[in-house]
């Protein structure tokens, strides 16, 4: 879930942010679930949280002295478990949003976790 300004369009917060951030005094945001059942919903929106979830389980710090003595950030391969009845455009709309937030590589994948996970080594 993410919390979205609703004269701006930006951001205002995600996850468990978000949620806490509904209890507080009302501001003009409202409450948009990126995805619904497990397929792309709101394309901007998807890609940006999989950028901030992606940063922030990689750690990247985007500090403004990094950004100015060029330090790198590497693309990581991404694989993703997304449902069996899955379209070809709605397939494409995952691939893309993830591209977008910053994956050198997407995987898709219909099987559970697991099974994908260990059929990457083949």
């Amino acid at each position: 879930m993410a919390l979205v300004n609703r004269n701006t369009g930006l951001i205002m917060a995600m996850g468990n942010e978000a949620e806490e951030a509904m209890d507080a005094p009302p501001t003009p945001a409202v409450a948009v679930n990126a995805l619904r059942r497990g397929i792309v919903a709101y394309f901007t929106l998807s890609s940006n949280m999989f950028r901030f979830y992606l940063h922030r389980a990689l750690g990247y710090d985007h500090s403004f002295v990094k950004r100015l003595i060029g330090i790198s950030i590497k693309k990581p391969r991404i694989a993703v478990c997304v449902p069996e009845e899955l379209t070809e455009v709605e397939a494409k709309a995952f691939s893309e949003a993830f591209y977008q937030a910053g994956a050198k590589t997407v995987y898709l994948s219909s099987m559970p976790l697991e099974t994908a996970v260990t059929s990457l080594g083949e």
